[in-house]
Order: C-alpha cells, then structure tokens, then sequence
C-alpha cells in the first residue's frame, strides 16, 4: 500500500535517512557529524554526498521528512519516475554543491 501511494525513491531515501540519525543518535562511540560539509574545503567535498542524510536532530529530520512524504508523489505523477530520480539526485547534489561553494566556513562549536 504505502509503495503504491509513495514512490520507492522517496520510501528508500526516507529509510536511509531515519536508519543513519538512529544509529548516530544512539551510538555515542560513532560521530557521523565529521561527515558533514566543510564549505570550500577538499575534505568537505565528502559532505556533499553525506549530507543528505545527516540531521542536526529530531526537529531537523522531521521538517525533512514532511515534505519528501509529498512532493516526490507529486512530481511523479506530474513528469514520472525517471524524471523524479533526476529531480531527486539534482536537488541532493545541487544543496549539496550549493553549501560547499556558497556556506560559511566560520564554524562554531
């Protein structure tokens, strides 16, 4: 049922992201947060690809979690499942991208 309502796509993004803060938050030994984007720098390139499915916490990973139960539907029945998988890896590496050139490298801790 939920497969029918909601694109594989967004189901298995979803999953990632909520596996990846569950295992971050409940493991003190594991600090996934290193992965995180590091603006203009070579080893903050990483964070591009890890981004996504890093949350700073349950607020965080909820208000992500809203809108991708919503618009991949939507953009899947507007233009289809190839074009969402586009729109989908487009939007991940274009905030990702977007962060890395444009972020702030002032970190505060």
């Amino acid at each position: 049922m939920l497969k029918r309502l909601l694109p594989p796509e967004a189901i298995l993004l979803i999953i990632t992201m909520w596996t990846v803060f569950i295992v971050d938050a409940s493991l003190p030994a594991i600090d996934l947060n290193n992965l995180g984007i590091l603006p203009r720098t070579t080893e903050g390139l990483t964070g591009v690809l890890a981004s996504p499915f890093l949350h700073g916490g349950l607020a965080h990973i909820i208000s992500n979690t809203a809108p991708l139960l919503i618009l991949p539907l939507l953009i899947r029945l507007s233009v289809g499942s190839t074009q969402l998988r586009l729109v989908l890896f487009i939007g991940i590496m274009g905030s990702g991208l977007g962060t890395w050139l444009f972020g702030s490298n002032n970190l505060v801790i």
